[in-house]
Order: structure tokens, then sequence, then C-alpha cells
């Protein structure tokens, strides 16, 4: 895999992040992480993002907020 895939790992559990972080970077991906809805909807609008790993249950917004604010003007995997 080519290092210039991009995942966004939405969670604020930070045990989870890197674990799932660790694994996605082990195989060749960037991994960025956010920890609560606001900041994914400000980070998902100004980074190029392949892929978006949402947690339903965050701090600001939720996720199906941030999902349904992130479909107004992205197509980004969920």
């Amino acid at each position: 895999m080519g290092n210039d895939f991009r995942v966004l790992i939405i969670e604020d559990d930070v045990r989870t992040v890197r674990f799932i972080g660790a694994k996605l970077r082990a195989a060749g991906y960037v991994v960025e992480a956010v920890g609560n809805g606001n900041e994914a909807v400000d980070r998902l609008r100004s980074t190029d993002t392949d892929l978006v790993l949402l947690d339903l249950l965050l701090p600001g917004k939720n996720g199906l907020q941030v999902l349904s604010e992130l479909r107004s003007f992205s197509k980004v995997p969920v």
C-alpha cells in the first residue's frame, strides 16, 4: 500500500485510537485522529482523507451528526 492513503480515525477513546492506528500504520497507511465531532468536521473540511473510521458516541457533535454534515460536502467512505 502506498503511504499516501490517508485514514482519519474519529474516536474519543485513546486506547482504541492507539490500537487501530498502530495496525493501520503497520500496514502502510497514513493515520490521523481526532477525539470529538466538532474537530472531526473541521479536519474533514481542511484535509484530504481517503477513509474515515467514525465512532457514533462522540463529545460535541455525535457520529451521526458528523456523518450528515460530511455528506453535504464529501463522498469519502465511512
